[in-house]
């Protein structure tokens, strides 16, 4: 049970209790922007969320399918939604995504309005080129094994 002196600082901010299960935001950090909000004249919720998040991924180099999901889960439930959608962006740029994880969130972004799309496109091919640009290395590592494996063969003069 959340005693009714958290619940208000949760709503104050525009958190909900999720936040806190998830582990995305600490009562800690909580109270933090509690401090930073009554000296700052930035009256603004959605900014406070918006640091929570970038705050937790910047602790994370991944995410399990759960806290990706619990991370997306929240970005879909917020009010503001160009900071929700600025915040599921983060993920691209601040993750290891693999391939499934990509997809879906390439898939759930369009959620977030039309802009979104060229973030899509814009990651897709990036995704694409990293992809090939690993695959002369892993061409020539392969070849390089293949070799090695044949001379290494007893019967090598017969393969060569």
């Amino acid at each position: 049970m959340i005693d009714k002196d958290l619940s208000d600082k949760l709503t104050k901010f525009g958190y909900t209790n999720l936040w806190l299960d998830y582990g995305i935001l600490t009562i800690e950090y909580l109270f933090d922007q509690e401090q930073l909000f009554e000296k700052s004249k930035d009256k603004n919720s959605e900014h406070y969320r918006y640091n929570t998040f970038k705050h937790y991924l910047s602790f994370k180099n991944t995410l399990s399918d759960i806290e990706f999901d619990n991370y997306l889960q929240l970005t879909f439930i917020d009010k503001d939604d160009s900071m929700a959608g600025s915040a599921t962006i983060d993920l691209f740029n601040r993750v290891d995504l693999t391939n499934f994880p990509f997809e879906k969130l390439c898939e759930k972004m369009g959620y977030f309005r039309k802009w979104t799309e060229k973030v899509v496109i814009r990651q897709t091919l990036l995704k694409a080129m990293d992809i090939r640009s690993a695959l002369p290395k892993f061409k020539n590592t392969l070849e390089n094994e293949f070799c090695k494996a044949c001379l290494d063969h007893p019967y090598k003069n017969t393969l060569l």
